[in-house]
């Protein structure tokens, strides 16, 4: 779930305000829309799921006996979780990058698809994600830190996974991920044949507030230390009794857009990190102006495809178009009527996508 910047009170223009009062009053909305204190933090996570889960899952979004579990440290000092399939006679290795608030579990489906088209898989998630390590006492709210990020999936791809035949790496970075690997390819410190990025996340959408107000005030609220307070439209997970499919917007499939919906309610840590902070919009812009500053991007020898879906309440599709057409190596494809999570969405529309991945990872 990213930031929503939905504004619920109504503001008076008045001229005779100064900036002290203004400044005042940004805080006030702050704490008005984000007031409750950390709590605690979840730390171990394993496949157990109740039979009740199971039942409810169809088989395709279950893991296959080839799939594993594993962690390694980071050079940041945590914990951090990944899983690896792999298959006979690979063709190749996919790393998949999860996106914000995502964890391993939701992305089963995709792993076998994967595997069934003799890719070996491995997947990390985020810290504070899924079965990793959280940094902020309270699990919910999500403080990613990117550049953090970016040193995290660089030693994932380069010391934690195994490639057979010397093949490089390809990657598969979906939302958040694909913002963070960008991060990695604008500073050039990483070598990587081919990225396939989902619904990248290049301009976070803010609703009612204009992105540059929404950075001011997640930049002043974490100057004043408050920057684990939830952004404004974000608060911890809590389970809908009356959850319908078209309350997730993300997919139009009517199967699919209860997964995550369906783990939640089984593991308490596919919950983390369900929560923008403030700190978070505020490294994430940090990390976007770096990413559009960046000398190396654009010249960059990894191979790009953006997949772009054309209906995404999260992120804005134009500006990936744009970065996509100042990047040398990259290649879009636009998806009319499609939603943000493309590797979740209905039959129709995931199989021409995947049927795009593969053959342009086929290609030359």
């Amino acid at each position: 779930m990213l930031v929503g910047f939905v504004s619920t009170l109504k503001v008076r223009r008045c001229h005779s305000v100064n900036l002290g009062l203004t400044l005042f009053g940004l805080s006030l909305l702050l704490f008005i829309a984000s007031c409750s204190p950390p709590t605690e933090v979840i730390k171990t996570s394993n496949l157990t799921y109740d039979a009740n889960l199971q039942k409810s899952l169809t088989s395709i979004a279950l893991p296959q006996n080839n799939f594993k579990f594993d962690y390694f440290i980071s050079d940041h000092g945590y914990s951090l979780r990944y899983g690896f399939s792999l298959v006979d006679e690979s063709r190749g290795t996919i790393v998949i990058a999860p996106g914000q608030s995502e964890f391993i579990e939701g992305y089963f489906e995709l792993i076998n698809d994967f595997n069934q088209n003799n890719y070996n898989v491995w997947i990390m998630d985020w810290h504070g994600q899924g079965g990793s390590d959280h940094a902020l006492t309270d699990y919910n709210r999500a403080g990613t830190n990117f550049k953090n990020d970016q040193d995290d999936i660089k030693k994932f791809i380069s010391q934690i996974v195994v490639y057979e035949d010397h093949m490089p790496p390809i990657i598969f970075a979906h939302s958040m991920g694909a913002h963070i690997l960008l991060g990695l390819l604008s500073s050039g410190q990483v070598a990587i044949d081919r990225a396939v990025l989902s619904a990248p996340m290049i301009t976070v959408k803010t609703g009612l507030f204009p992105h540059g107000l929404s950075s001011f005030v997640a930049g002043f609220a974490s100057t004043l230390g408050l920057g684990w307070w939830y952004a404004p439209g974000n608060n911890e997970w809590i389970d809908d009794i009356n959850y319908a499919a078209n309350d997730n917007q993300n997919t139009s499939d009517s199967e699919r857009s209860f997964l995550k919906q369906k783990w939640r309610r089984s593991l308490e840590h596919t919950r983390k990190s369900y929560g923008v902070t403030l700190m978070w919009f505020n490294n994430y812009v940090n990390s976007r102006k770096r990413i559009f500053n960046s000398s190396v991007l654009p010249n960059t020898k990894t191979k790009i495809l953006m997949t772009i879906p054309e209906i995404d309440v999260l992120v804005v599709p134009e500006d990936s178009l744009k970065l996509c057409s100042k990047i040398i190596n990259c290649r879009s494809i636009f998806y009319k009527g499609a939603r943000h999570e493309l590797y979740l969405e209905r039959n129709g529309i995931r199989e021409k996508w995947l049927g795009h991945i593969y053959k342009w990872l086929n290609s030359k």
